[in-house]
C-alpha cells in the first residue's frame, strides 16, 4: 500500500511538471514544443521493444547484435559484393559479413 502512495505522488509531481512545461511553452510562444508535449501527453506511455530475429530465427536483444543483424540484412538486400568503392576500391566489399552469436 505504501508503494502505491509513493508512485502516485511521483506521478502527480510528473504531471504537474508537464503542465508547467505546457504553460511555459504557451507563454513564450514556443508552438513546436507545445504541440509536441501535448501529443506526448495524449499518447501516454509507449513501451519500446528492441528485439530482432537473426538468420536462424533466434531472437537478438543486445544493441551490438541488432546493429550487426541490420548491417548483414542490408548487405544482402543491396548485394554490395563486387561494387566499386570509388578510386582504387574496385572489387572491394564494403560490408562485413560477420555475425555475432
Amino acid at each position: 500500500m505504501k508503494l502505491a502512495g509513493i508512485s502516485g505522488t511521483k506521478r502527480k509531481a510528473h504531471l504537474r511538471a508537464k503542465i508547467e512545461e505546457l504553460k511555459t511553452n504557451s507563454k513564450i510562444q514556443n508552438i513546436r514544443d507545445l504541440y509536441r508535449c501535448i501529443s506526448d501527453f495524449k499518447k501516454g506511455y509507449q513501451s519500446k521493444c528492441n528485439i530482432v530475429k537473426d538468420e536462424k530465427g533466434d531472437l537478438v536483444a543486445d544493441s551490438h547484435g541488432i546493429v550487426a543483424r541490420w548491417r548483414n540484412y542490408f548487405c544482402q538486400l543491396f548485394n554490395v559484393v563486387g561494387v566499386t568503392g570509388g578510386e582504387g576500391g574496385a572489387g572491394r566489399n564494403t560490408c562485413s559479413r560477420t555475425t555475432s552469436t
